[in-house]
């Protein structure tokens, strides 16, 4: 639409930047609510760099990821070396019932896997990411 408001036919990247912008805008408010929950604190933090890990996460056919599936992403947002016991409480969080639950989590310590708990939040959490220059 920005393209056709500029009469071109041609996308360019200034037009992607104002869709990503619009697409963000116009996210289903239960989306939206979701994410500023699970991402909201009064202290500095960075549940929502992890939660874009998760999202940029290798995941199974199911949509599963485990802990390590999120650390190489997580360092690059970063950029610097984390452990995974640096975010694991955040994982915790975001399947507790006070950020979320966002993700839901599935099998035993040690070993849990974690999924989306809604699909559409996933490209939200990118759209996002992206408009603020985190990606």
């Amino acid at each position: 639409m920005s393209a056709l408001r500029r009469k071109s036919r041609r996308i360019e990247d200034f037009d992607y930047s104002q869709s990503i912008k619009e697409s963000v805008r116009r996210a289903q408010e239960s989306i939206i609510t979701a994410y500023n929950k699970a991402i909201y604190s009064a202290k500095e933090n960075i549940y929502k760099e992890v939660l874009l890990a998760c999202a940029m996460a290798r995941a199974d056919e199911r949509g599963m990821f485990a802990a390590a599936d999120i650390r190489d992403a997580l360092i690059e947002i970063l950029g610097r070396r984390v452990e995974i016991a640096s975010f694991t409480r955040h994982l915790a969080a975001f399947c507790d019932p006070d950020r979320g639950p966002i993700l839901r989590k599935s099998g035993k310590k040690n070993r849990f896997q974690y999924q989306f708990v809604d699909a559409p939040l996933q490209p939200y959490i990118f759209m996002d990411a992206r408009r603020d220059g985190l990606i």
